[in-house]
């Protein structure tokens, strides 16, 4: 039963937090990570080589499971949903609509074909390398750098504050709304919502609007509850004090990391 409670009460955590609070990176400092995820990020997308993005996916992936201490299986469950994106988007580069039936690969649909040419595939493994390199750069700082350190270094690197608390309500609400799903999805199970296949479909559909809805009420009453606490605008976290140097009257001075 205990175990039971632990699962539950861990699917509504914040996963990648926790995983990033647990790496060997994590008291590197978040504006060196920062500067250096940006900077390959950048070169990954200028170089025109499509196989030096799945290099620097395979290196960034063995630097953060290796290196970094991340769980190998966890670390693929977390990049199974931008590859689901990514798939997706080179698919719909790969292949074009023809009247005729030409290309390497001919998919017949009405009054017409799904065509992937040699051009279009090329252009679909371009992109999808480069996708690929960038996402496992910028994954490699997220599971190394807890949520709190990346706003302190964003804040250091002068971003505007609307950026950063945007930024942070988003990255939050996503994982509301997953636990209320969650929830959600369950009662349905419960009540035989997804006996058959009519029928699940009809209770997904369901779900989704209820979600909508608390969508608006959780947005609601979380802003009243900011507002009730004198939110400005500005999310802040307490940050960790470290012993600099000694003054010359033999105390120490201290300074925010």
């Amino acid at each position: 039963m205990k175990k039971i409670h632990k699962r539950k009460r861990m699917q509504g955590h914040i996963v990648i937090d926790q995983l990033a609070q647990q790496s060997r990176f994590a008291p590197v400092s978040s504006v060196v990570k920062l500067i250096l995820v940006l900077g390959l990020i950048v070169t990954t997308m200028l170089v025109t080589n499509p196989f030096f993005g799945l290099v620097m996916a395979v290196v960034m992936g063995v630097i953060t499971v290796v290196i970094g201490g991340i769980p190998l299986r966890k670390y693929l469950r977390v990049m199974l949903v931008p590859a689901g994106f990514i798939l997706i988007s080179c698919l719909a580069i790969a292949f074009e609509f023809s009247i005729e039936k030409i290309g390497i690969l001919a998919v017949p649909f009405p009054s017409g074909y799904l065509l992937m040419t040699k051009e279009t595939a090329l252009k679909a493994l371009f992109v999808c390398a480069k996708s690929v390199g960038s996402v496992s750069c910028l994954y490699a700082y997220s599971l190394s750098t807890p949520m709190s350190k990346i706003i302190h270094g964003l804040r250091q690197l002068k971003v505007p504050e609307v950026m950063i608390s945007l930024m942070y309500l988003m990255y939050r609400y996503i994982f509301v709304l997953l636990e209320t799903y969650q929830g959600m999805k369950v009662a349905a199970e419960s009540r035989m919502g997804y006996a058959h296949y009519w029928k699940s479909i009809r209770t997904t559909g369901l779900v989704y609007r209820n979600l909508l809805v608390k969508s608006y009420e959780h947005a609601m009453h979380n802003f009243d509850a900011m507002e009730s606490r004198c939110f400005d605008g500005q999310v802040k976290f307490l940050s960790k004090e470290k012993a600099k140097r000694k003054s010359k009257n033999g105390r120490c001075k201290c300074e925010f990391k």
